[in-house]
């Protein structure tokens, strides 16, 4: 089990570990990349800044994207695939997609839990941290986006085959020069095309993924520069990023974003996690 600290500690605690979190930036205690027990590649993604969303004339781009400086000043690992449905059955102990519909799904260790809503989602974080002694969450919109981009400003996080736009991307017209065709037109294995710069696989298609941001398409207009978490309110949407296997090339943008409610899981959705140095048990 997890330590249970007092909330005035928790408060100082915060407050410290934030600033001294940016200035470990650097540290070279802090490994590029480690395994956990479930199986899990989690990689280093070390602070930076950069402009999320899109400039105005870029492919595809919706009025939402408003783009704007954003600052990352924690460092945090992040898992460098999808979860799993083996990892899945590993954290939680059952199938990721339950009884629910057989149509649009492949059973398979290294295929993405699918059928996961934003709730159960949150609970696989729960449980994860409590198995591995250390905090594991859902990325905030502004980490993924950081951590897909990899250092670029690129609608892609790679350059763009001109002739087969989408090879490296499992998207609709990828899928659809395979000539797959009715249910063969799923999520695929993780890990099977380019990762982007930092070790990161499949931000860009197969599945959505969530988010821990409450969902609020005027949200750029008002957003905090330093390490923002989304609005404070909102209703029962949540973000999603990447975009699926199902969705236009364009919609699985580095900027494009796409939101579900927190109680809705499908084929095409799924998450990967992030994990906090120094959440470890006895820290």
């Amino acid at each position: 089990m997890m330590k249970t600290w007092p909330t005035s500690v928790l408060i100082i605690g915060i407050a410290i570990f934030g600033s001294a979190a940016a200035q470990s930036a650097s540290n070279k205690d802090l490994v590029e990349k480690f395994d956990n027990t479930v199986g899990q590649t989690m990689v280093l993604i070390k602070p930076g800044k950069f402009t999320m969303g899109s400039p105005l004339d870029e492919l595809g781009r919706d009025k939402e994207e408003a783009p704007h400086e954003v600052q990352i000043t924690i460092p945090f690992y992040m898992s460098t695939t999808e979860v799993t449905q083996k990892q899945w059955i590993d954290v939680m102990g059952t199938r990721p997609f339950g009884e629910k519909s057989n149509s649009f799904k492949r059973i398979g260790d290294n295929y993405p839990a699918i059928y996961i809503d934003w709730e159960e989602a949150q609970e696989f974080c729960k449980k994860l941290s409590e198995k591995e002694g250390m905090k594991y969450t859902l990325p905030t919109e502004a980490q993924w986006e950081f951590a897909c981009r990899a250092g670029r400003s690129t609608p892609f996080n790679h350059t763009i085959n001109r002739r087969y736009p989408y090879k490296d991307v499992w998207c609709y017209e990828r899928i659809r020069a395979l000539n797959e065709k009715g249910n063969n037109r799923q999520a695929r294995e993780v890990g099977q095309l380019k990762p982007n710069k930092w070790g990161l696989y499949d931000m860009h298609g197969n599945v959505w993924e969530w988010c821990s941001d409450f969902y609020d398409d005027e949200y750029y207009e008002n957003s905090e520069t330093f390490d923002p978490s989304g609005p404070e309110f909102g209703d029962d949407r949540r973000v999603l990023r990447g975009g699926a296997y199902k969705d236009k090339l364009e919609l699985c943008r580095s900027a494009q974003r796409g939101s579900g409610r927190k109680s809705q899981g499908s084929s095409h959705i799924g998450f990967r996690v992030v994990a906090v140095p120094g959440s470890e048990k006895g820290e």
